[in-house]
């Protein structure tokens, strides 16, 4: 069991175990995690394969209970953060011109075991440049 406090703005600002448990400790951690607002419109990607490639990516890391946390644009690469359990990686999907996408480079991360995970999700029905 969980007390919470929380202040006149509806703002959680402490919280005390009564009882201890794997779950109080993961309700805990998701109330302090950082908000996820990724807002996505379909004409941010520009190009159809960018938008195929994101829906691939939410479907795959869904699935494995892997969240897209940031999604930024830059020119012939996209960059992805993904979160889970408190675990962190920014990769870097670089593409060319004809939309094949040539090399994923992780860019940050606090876990190779998430890094892992991606790479073996990465691998499922992306469009690869092959040298």
């Amino acid at each position: 069991m969980i007390k919470f406090h929380y202040n006149g703005q509806n703002k959680f600002t402490k919280h005390l175990f009564q009882s201890r448990s794997s779950l109080a400790e993961k309700i805990v951690e998701l109330l302090n995690a950082e908000p996820i607002n990724i807002a996505v419109s379909f004409d941010d990607f520009g190009e159809s394969f960018l938008l195929e490639l994101y829906k691939h990516l939410l479907k795959q890391t869904g699935l494995k209970g892997i969240r897209i946390s940031q999604l930024e644009h830059s020119q012939y690469h996209e960059q992805y953060t993904f979160q889970c359990d408190g675990q962190m990686a920014r990769l870097h999907f670089f593409y060319d011109k004809a939309g094949f996408i040539t090399s994923v480079v992780p860019a940050k991360y606090n876990s190779i075991e998430l890094i892992e995970k991606l790479q073996e999700l990465v691998q499922k029905r992306i469009r690869f440049a092959h040298a």
